[in-house]
């Protein structure tokens, strides 16, 4: 349906970047955007089109952008959308409760895809857009983006070693110039302020809590659509994630933050946690200039 997303069984190829066409940018960071954001409804993610209202205008600077040549001659910028970069269930013969209905080469392409989202979001130089504003009264599931375990997960992973100009968070657009035209403009005016980083022991105590509040309590801790994501790809994908970036660091970069002394202690733990297995071994150079 026009103003709708499709799901990745319904994808037209032209809507298909190239990786020819990836490498052809020669921008600073990399030319893919990976979107964060709270599905609204359990069977599709935003099925009124509202969330891709709200995110339309960025695409259309960025369309505007390379028009112009930025990033280069013939250069294309990927955006990475799960429900329409991964097999989706339902969508292939029809929804059953009992049956996946994805053949085993769709759920073969949609494991891949899973076993490597914390290279998407944790990686340096890709961007990760969150789109974290409030959600549209027509949400059946009401549960905002902080209360999101996905959504925690991606945002974590984001704040661990992304160039500043890479983590852009829209609710500050929104409430500031949705006039604003120029992709650069954007990025200056939604850069998000990272949190320190969080040693996976941390966060595995904060998301098991959070689960368990949420059980006890429906809107108070963290939510899960599926149970088996927290256990089975969050907490080893972020534990992995963390160490690896960690491990393959040669400077690690938090000017600006406005970090306060409890932030620095957040640090601390986390470095601590990072050493005391070996994981700083190539780490020369630690910023943070210009914080509290």
């Amino acid at each position: 349906t026009k103003g709708v997303l499709p799901a990745w069984q319904e994808l037209p190829r032209e809507a298909e970047v190239t990786l020819g066409a990836l490498r052809a940018y020669t921008g600073v960071d990399l030319p893919i955007l990976f979107l964060s954001y709270p599905w609204l409804d359990r069977s599709h993610p935003d099925p009124h089109g509202t969330m891709l209202q709200t995110l339309a205008p960025l695409l259309s600077a960025v369309v505007r952008y390379l028009d112009k040549g930025g990033g280069g001659k013939d250069a294309s910028m990927g955006v990475f959308i799960d429900f329409m970069a991964l097999p989706q269930r339902g969508y292939t013969s029809g929804f059953d409760p009992q049956v996946d209905d994805r053949t085993p080469k769709q759920m073969q392409r949609f494991r891949a895809g899973l076993s490597s989202i914390s290279t998407f979001y944790a990686h340096k130089h890709t961007y990760t857009i969150c789109l974290d504003g409030p959600l549209p009264t027509s949400a059946v599931n009401k549960a905002g983006y902080n209360k999101r375990g996905w959504c925690i997960f991606e945002r974590l992973l984001s704040s661990l070693i992304k160039n500043c100009n890479c983590f852009l968070q829209l609710s500050k657009w929104v409430v500031a110039d949705r006039n604003v035209q120029s992709w650069f403009e954007i990025i200056n005016m939604c850069a998000a302020m990272r949190a320190p980083p969080m040693p996976p022991d941390a966060f595995t105590e904060m998301m098991c809590k959070g689960v368990e509040r949420e059980a006890a309590a429906p809107g108070s801790g963290i939510r899960f659509t599926c149970g088996k994501d927290l256990t089975d790809v969050i907490l080893p994908q972020y534990s992995q994630a963390f160490l690896k970036l960690m491990g393959e660091a040669t400077k690690l970069e938090y000017a600006s933050l406005g970090w306060t002394d409890q932030d620095a202690e957040t640090l601390v733990v986390a470095l601590t946690y990072a050493a005391s297995r070996e994981a700083l071994g190539k780490l020369e150079k630690l910023d943070l200039y210009n914080n509290e």
